[in-house]
């Protein structure tokens, strides 16, 4: 993986959190970016990114089941495919362009004794770059980012949009940000749908 440490998001504040989102463009971004977002508009994301407005959304029932589930849904994930998965608390940065953000939800990676298949393995993010801070130590070798999404729980959602295995275009950019910004080219949704 290349891309560069920024810092801890399980050591944040929510307030510091979105101090550091407000410096870049994640991947949640990338969806409105590209027209595709049901929620917000080029112009709003521009006016909160620049500081003419703050982003008055704080979440909702949706968004607090979905990062609820989030962890359920990856160890499902795991068991179920006997995947090697981490939870990786960070927010990282494209090696050279460090506007271009990512908080990853989970990587799917190669199994070792740091990291075994079918369960889902907690590393602590800073310990697992070497001392440039841009690639893994520790024998861990990413090969996929694993998105967790949830629809329909609390709210009537977009589940329609997973019809036939298909993944909702928000989120396609979404992966496609991440893959840009850490190098890991595969991404697998998983999709709990209520």
């Amino acid at each position: 993986m290349k891309a560069r440490f920024v810092v801890a998001t399980n050591e944040l504040e929510r307030s510091e959190w979105l101090h550091y989102r407000k410096q870049g463009i994640g991947g949640s971004d990338a969806g409105i970016l590209m027209g595709a977002s049901p929620w917000k508009s080029r112009f709003s994301l521009w006016a909160e990114k620049t500081g003419k407005v703050d982003d008055e959304f704080s979440g909702n029932e949706a968004t607090e089941w979905g990062h609820l589930l989030e962890r359920t849904v990856a160890e499902q994930f795991a068991r179920v495919t006997g995947n090697a998965v981490v939870a990786y608390p960070a927010m990282l940065a494209h090696a050279e362009h460090e506007e271009l953000q990512a908080n990853v939800d989970f990587f799917i990676v190669e199994p070792n004794g740091h990291t075994p298949a079918g369960v889902v393995t907690d590393i602590e993010p800073q310990s697992y770059f070497d001392q440039d801070g841009n690639e893994w130590a520790k024998g861990v070798k990413p090969t996929a980012i694993l998105e967790i999404k949830t629809t329909g729980i609390a709210t009537r959602g977009n589940s329609r949009e997973w019809d036939d295995d298909g993944v909702p275009a928000t989120y396609v950019y979404q992966g496609a940000h991440y893959a840009l910004v850490t190098g890991v080219h595969h991404v697998v949704f998983a999709a709990l749908i209520g």
